[in-house]
C-alpha cells in the first residue's frame, strides 16, 4: 500500500513538473496560471486598469466570460465556438494547477480510457487544456505505462522468434515458406546430420524435393548467409520450417483494479465496462459520445458540412462580404445595399476611426442595421487611434438621423479578431470592402501574415491616381488619416482593388435619379434624408459622389467594372506636402511586381438600378429607377419640398 501511494505520489510530482516547464515555454500564450486568470479577471472587469494594450487585445480576442457560482465564486468561462453544432455550452477556464486532476478524474476514473475519450470528455467542459499534456499524462501513469511496456515486449519477442530473413528456398524458387533462426552451439549434436533431419516435412515425413539447379542455388545461399550470421562464437545458424517457430510470450499478465469497488480484471475494456455499469458511478469529467456531425465531419466524404452558414435564400449562392467602415452618409448606403441584397451574406460590420470616433462608428452602424431590419449582422468596434495615434472627432454626424436612439450592442469581439477568425473560419470565401481608414486590416495582416492570402477579394476606397485631394492638396482622406496602415496594406496585399477619389468623382449619381429613389417613402429613405443636411444635399445637386455604394455595387456584379490597371503602388509617408499620396507606378520604373488593380472606368447606369434596389419595399409602391420628369416637376415633388432645397 505504501509503494504504490507513494508511485502515485511520485507519478503527481514528475507530471506537475513537466506542466510547468510546458507551460512556461512555447505554450505559455495558451494556457493560464492563477496569477495570470486574475488579471484576466481583473482586466474584463475594468480594462483601463490594464496598461498592456497587447494582454487587453489578448483577452479581447479570446472572448472570455466571468460567472458566478452558487457560493459566489468568480469563474472565468469561454463561450462555445460560433456555428459548430456539437458546441453549445460554455466551459470553464482551466489552470495549470488544475490539469492533473481534470485528467486524471477523465482518464483514470473512466477506466484508463484513451487518449482520445479523454481530451473529449475534457473538451466538453473545460478549455485551455493543450492536447499534448493530455498525452504526456497518458504515457507517464503507472497503470497505462506499464500495460504499454507489456504491449512492447511481446511485440518484441514476436519479431524476434518470427524473424523477417528471407529463406534459401524462398529465394531459390521452392514454395515452402522456411526462416532463419538463430540457435546455441551446443545444441547442434550431430553437426550435418540433425541438419538433414529438420530439413523433412512434418506432415508426411519425407525429405523435401527440389529440383538440382534450385538444390545448387540453396546450397550457395546457405553458404553465404552461415558466413553472414555466423560471426558470433556462440551461435549459429540453421534453416526451419516457419510452422515449427514458437512464439514465448511473457506470463505476467496486467491486472487492472476497480477504484470504487476495488475488483480486479485482466482486461482494460472490461474494467471500463464495469465502471460505467456501477451503481456508485458518478464522474466529474463524463465521457462524451461522438455524434454523428463529429464523425462526418472527420471522414469528409460527401457529406455536407456541419458549420453550414445561414440558409440561402431561393437557392441563389451568397457572397460573405465583411465591411470595414468609418461612418458618413454615403457609408450608410453601402450598408444598406449589401444588407438588401438576398445574394451577399454580410457577415460582419468592423468599425474604424476616422472621421468620427470609433464609438460614434459603431453606434451609426447599428442605426443604419435597425433602418434596414437586418439587427442579426455583428457590428464590432475597431482601431480607436491610427497607427500613430491620431483620432477622430468626438461629436457625431450633424444629421438628425445619428442622434436616434441605439438599438442593438456592439459585439465584445475586437474587428480584428473578429477578421481573422473569419478569414480562417471561410478561407478563399470572404470578401472585404474597406471604406474608411485601412487600420483595422493593417493590424490583422501584422498579427496574421496569412489573413491576405485567405481573403477572397480586398475592394479599397480611396487613394488617389491623379495627385488631386480633397483633405489636402494631394491626399486623399482615409488615405492621410493612416498613411502608415494604407502603406502597410498595400505591401502585405496582391490583386487589391482600388477605387481612388478621381474616379469616384467623376461617377455620380444624378440627383435626379438620387430623388426620385428616396421618394418611396419607407423607412430607409426616410433614414438616409435624416442622414444629410441642407448643406450636404447642396453639395450634391451637380451629382451624388458615393464611391462606397460604387464598391458593394461592384461586388454583387463585377462586369460594372469597364476599365482597370494592374500596376506597383504605394503610399507616401515622408513627404512635407505629399503625405498619404498614393504612388502609381504606371511606367515600372520601381521594378516591382504589380500589387492592385486600380479600376479607373464604371458602369453608372448598373449603379443606378443596384442603388434604387435599396428602396425596393412590400408594403410601399416603389418607383421607377430612373425619371423622365423635367427638373420643375422634380422640384415640385413632395422628396424636394421635405429636402427644403435653396431653388425649391
Amino acid at each position: 500500500m505504501d509503494s504504490s501511494l507513494s508511485t502515485n505520489e511520485q507519478f503527481k510530482e514528475g507530471f506537475n513538473k513537466y506542466v510547468r516547464e510546458y507551460c512556461g515555454g512555447a505554450y505559455n500564450s495558451y494556457t493560464l496560471d492563477s496569477k495570470k486568470r486574475d488579471r484576466v479577471l481583473q482586466c474584463l472587469k475594468n480594462s483601463k486598469n490594464e496598461s498592456s494594450a497587447r494582454f487587453r487585445f489578448w483577452v479581447r480576442s479570446k472572448n472570455f466570460r466571468i460567472f458566478q457560482s452558487a457560493d459566489g465564486q468568480e469563474i472565468l468561462a469561454m463561450p462555445p465556438k460560433p456555428g459548430d453544432p456539437d458546441d453549445t455550452l460554455f466551459r470553464r477556464v482551466a489552470v495549470i494547477g488544475e490539469f492533473f486532476d481534470i485528467i486524471y478524474a477523465a482518464h483514470s476514473e473512466n477506466g484508463h480510457v484513451g487518449q482520445a475519450q479523454t481530451f473529449r470528455a475534457i473538451k466538453a467542459m473545460y478549455a485551455l487544456v493543450p492536447r499534448t499534456i493530455i498525452i504526456k499524462f497518458i504515457e507517464m501513469c503507472p497503470v497505462c505505462s506499464k500495460s504499454q511496456m507489456l504491449t512492447m515486449k511481446k511485440k518484441m519477442i514476436n519479431e524476434r522468434n518470427n524473424s523477417a530473413i528471407i529463406s534459401c528456398d524462398q529465394l531459390a524458387g521452392d514454395q515452402t515458406a522456411f526462416s532463419i533462426q538463430k540457435r546455441d552451439a551446443n545444441e547442434m549434436d550431430n553437426g550435418n546430420e540433425s541438419f538433414d533431419n529438420e530439413l523433412t516435412d512434418d506432415t508426411s515425413h519425407t525429405p523435401l524435393s527440389a529440383s538440382s539447379s534450385a538444390q545448387e542455388v540453396t546450397n550457395a545461399l546457405n553458404e553465404i548467409l552461415s558466413g553472414k550470421l555466423g560471426d558470433s562464437s556462440d551461435m549459429e545458424t540453421s534453416a526451419v520450417p516457419i510452422e515449427h517457430v514458437t512464439t514465448e510470450a511473457g506470463q505476467n499478465n496486467m491486472l487492472f483494479s476497480c477504484h470504487l469497488c476495488k475488483e480486479v480484471f485482466t482486461r482494460k475494456k472490461t474494467l471500463q465496462q464495469h465502471i460505467q455499469n456501477h451503481q456508485d458511478y458518478r464522474p466529474s469529467v463524463p465521457l462524451q459520445r461522438t455524434s454523428m456531425s463529429s464523425k462526418r465531419r472527420k471522414l469528409n466524404i460527401g457529406f455536407s458540412s456541419p458549420f453550414a452558414g445561414k440558409q440561402r435564400r431561393g437557392g441563389v449562392a451568397r457572397k460573405k462580404v465583411i465591411i470595414d467602415i468609418d461612418s458618413g452618409p454615403m457609408a450608410a448606403q453601402a450598408i444598406m445595399l449589401a444588407a438588401s441584397r438576398p445574394d451577399i451574406d454580410l457577415m460582419a460590420i468592423n468599425c474604424v476611426v476616422g472621421r468620427v470616433s470609433v464609438l460614434n462608428a459603431c453606434e451609426n452602424a447599428l442605426r443604419v442595421l435597425k433602418a434596414c431590419g437586418r439587427d442579426d449582422v455583428a457590428v464590432c468596434r475597431g482601431a480607436e487611434k491610427s497607427l500613430m495615434g491620431l483620432m477622430g472627432k468626438e461629436s457625431n454626424l450633424p444629421g438628425a438621423a445619428w442622434s436616434q436612439k441605439v438599438e442593438g450592442q456592439v459585439q465584445a469581439e475586437h474587428s480584428v479578431s473578429s477578421l481573422i477568425r473569419h478569414v480562417n473560419e471561410y478561407p478563399g470565401e470572404i470578401t472585404l470592402i474597406c471604406m474608411g481608414p485601412l487600420t483595422n486590416l493593417a493590424l490583422a495582416l501584422r498579427l496574421d501574415p496569412f489573413a491576405a492570402s485567405h481573403l477572397k477579394d480586398i475592394y479599397i476606397v480611396g487613394g488617389n491616381i491623379e495627385g488631386q485631394g480633397d483633405l489636402s492638396a494631394c491626399a486623399e482622406h482615409n488615405f492621410l488619416f493612416d498613411p502608415e496602415a494604407a502603406h502597410i496594406v498595400f505591401q502585405e496585399v496582391q490583386n487589391a482593388y482600388v477605387l481612388p477619389f478621381e474616379i469616384g468623382q467623376r461617377h455620380s449619381i444624378p440627383f435626379e435619379h438620387f430623388v426620385t429613389c428616396l421618394n418611396v417613402g419607407s423607412e430607409k429613405s426616410s433614414f438616409l434624408i435624416e442622414s444629410m443636411t441642407q448643406e450636404e444635399l447642396q453639395l450634391y445637386t451637380g451629382g451624388v459622389v458615393a464611391p462606397e455604394v460604387f464598391a458593394v455595387a461592384i461586388v454583387i456584379d463585377s462586369t460594372i467594372i469597364l476599365e482597370k490597371e494592374n500596376v506597383y503602388s504605394t503610399v507616401e509617408l515622408k513627404g512635407e506636402y505629399s503625405r498619404g499620396l498614393m504612388i502609381v507606378d504606371k511606367r515600372g520604373l520601381l521594378a516591382k511586381d504589380p500589387n492592385v488593380n486600380v479600376i479607373k472606368n464604371l458602369d453608372l447606369g448598373k449603379t443606378q438600378g443596384l442603388f434604387a434596389s435599396i428602396f425596393t419595399s412590400p408594403d410601399v409602391e416603389s418607383s421607377p429607377p430612373c425619371s423622365s420628369a423635367s427638373d420643375t416637376s422634380l422640384r415640385d415633388s413632395s422628396i424636394y419640398r421635405e429636402l427644403k432645397l435653396p431653388n425649391s
